[in-house]
């Protein structure tokens, strides 16, 4: 049950910051200036990275969770 919330959480920011990933493609269709385009690349850019920090640091906190429970039942023992 300790596993479901950062995941919960994990997917609501992917999906919250899926919504920068679409902003790229829907600005390079029309004829905006080179400038524009740029900036679009890099909030793409910045929405992958976000998305890839995120996974990164939910497979971490995973095996945190993992890693207290063995160590609570290491403790039930003494």
């Amino acid at each position: 049950m300790k596993k479901l919330a950062p995941i919960v959480i994990t997917a609501i920011l992917i999906g919250y910051l899926a919504f920068y990933l679409w902003i790229p493609f829907n600005l390079t269709l029309g004829p905006e200036p080179w400038f524009g385009k740029i900036i679009a690349a890099a909030v793409g850019a910045g929405a992958v990275g976000m998305m890839t920090a995120a996974v990164y640091t939910l497979i971490i906190r995973l095996k945190e969770i993992d890693k207290e429970e063995k160590d609570k039942d290491d403790l039930s023992k003494y």
